[in-house]
C-alpha cells in the first residue's frame, strides 16, 4: 500500500517533467491522471494531492512553458524588443516542446507565471505609448502568431521559418503604423 512516503518524494518539479515528457512523446490526448500517476509509481489518489483535476494539471503546464518564455526573454527594452523576442522564444519553446502548442492553444495562461509575463509584456507597450486595449490586443496577436504551428506550410510551401519570419515583420509593420496613426490622433485631438 502507497502512503505519504508517496506524497513525500513527489515533487511539483516531477510531476510536471513527467506530465510534459508524456505529452510530447504520446501528446496531449494521452496524458490522463491515472496514466500519469502509473508513470510516477504513485496512487492516482496521491497525484490529485497535488493537482486536483486533469484541467488544473494542464494549467500548471502551460504556466510552467510561460514561466520558460519569461525567463528567456528577459527584459527587452522597447515595444519592437519585447514582441519579437517574445515571438521568437515562445516558437523556439513550443517546438521543443512537441504538442505544448495544442496546450497553450486550447486554454488562456492564467497561472503565476503567465500573470507576471503578461505585466511585464503590457508594462513595457504602455511605455512606449499605446493604450492598455492596444497592448492587450498586441500582446494577444503576438501569442497567437508564435504558437501557430503550421505557418509556411501551406499553398505548398515548406518554408516554416521563412513564412514565421515573414509574418513576424509584417505583424511589426502594422504595429509600428498603428502606433504611429495612433499618436497622430492623440496630438491632433490635444490640439
Amino acid at each position: 500500500m502507497r502512503s505519504g512516503a508517496d506524497r513525500a518524494r513527489l515533487t511539483p518539479r516531477r510531476i510536471l517533467d513527467v506530465a510534459l515528457r508524456i505529452v510530447e512523446t504520446e501528446g496531449v490526448q494521452r496524458l490522463s491522471m491515472r496514466r500519469l500517476a502509473a508513470e510516477l509509481d504513485v496512487g492516482v489518489a496521491t497525484l490529485y494531492w497535488h493537482h486536483r483535476t486533469k484541467d488544473e494539471l494542464l494549467a500548471a503546464l502551460v504556466d510552467d512553458i510561460v514561466g520558460e518564455v519569461m525567463v528567456a526573454v528577459g527584459e527587452p527594452t522597447g515595444w519592437r524588443a519585447m514582441c519579437e523576442t517574445t515571438a521568437r522564444v515562445l516558437r523556439e519553446r513550443l517546438r521543443s516542446h512537441p504538442g505544448a502548442d495544442l496546450l497553450i492553444g486550447a486554454r488562456a495562461p492564467t497561472g503565476p507565471n503567465a500573470r507576471a509575463f503578461l505585466a511585464r509584456f503590457l508594462a513595457t507597450l504602455e511605455r512606449d505609448g499605446f493604450s492598455p486595449r492596444d497592448a492587450a490586443r498586441i500582446a494577444e496577436v503576438v501569442v497567437i502568431w508564435a504558437s501557430a504551428p503550421r505557418a509556411g506550410t501551406s499553398q505548398g510551401l515548406d518554408d516554416r521559418d521563412g513564412s514565421f519570419e515573414f509574418g513576424l515583420e509584417a505583424l511589426l509593420a502594422g504595429i509600428a503604423r498603428h502606433r504611429r496613426s495612433s499618436r497622430l490622433t492623440t496630438t491632433s485631438r490635444a490640439t
